[in-house]
């Protein structure tokens, strides 16, 4: 896949064009469709995996397509994503794509499972400063155990 069918196949994937244009504000959008392979997207087509980049604490998108029954959407906050540098962003977008593709591992096995697939893509070092960094923004949600787990793994 080039990169023009790159940018055509994430676009498929993505939910609401104004979140598309966000993205591509905070560097994320394109680096992401480059992150990902021939295999990737075929992955993301057959497990009816989309994305949805939202602004909190209230958003609303109309959709311009149908959804299959089952359909897995990732849904992004824009606002949160402001906090974090584009290579974090795209770590834990790979990261939330890893759970998407693996929905019955939960717990400790589902999050190293979720973190290889940013690993895979060459996003380690990105996903371990996205850790520290959300660590840091948000202690109620990554202050625990799990989130030191999932550090010292990738140091």
């Amino acid at each position: 896949m080039n990169d023009l069918e790159k940018a055509k196949a994430i676009h498929k994937r993505m939910l609401n064009q104004f979140g598309i244009s966000e993205l591509n504000k905070l560097n994320v959008y394109k680096d992401l469709a480059l992150a990902l392979n021939d295999r990737d997207y075929s992955d993301l087509e057959e497990n009816n995996i989309y994305i949805n980049p939202l602004f909190s604490p209230a958003s609303q998108s109309v959709l311009d397509i149908d959804l299959p029954k089952g359909a897995k959407i990732i849904t992004l906050d824009i606002n949160s994503l402001k906090h974090l540098s584009s290579v974090e962003s795209i770590a834990i977008i790979l990261h939330e794509i890893g759970h998407a593709l693996n929905p019955f591992e939960k717990g400790e096995n589902g999050e190293f499972i979720a973190d290889d697939y940013a690993i895979d893509r060459n996003y380690k070092d990105a996903l371990l400063k996205s850790l520290v960094s959300c660590k840091k923004l948000w202690p109620d949600e990554f202050d625990k155990k799990i989130t030191e787990k999932r550090i010292n793994r990738l140091t």
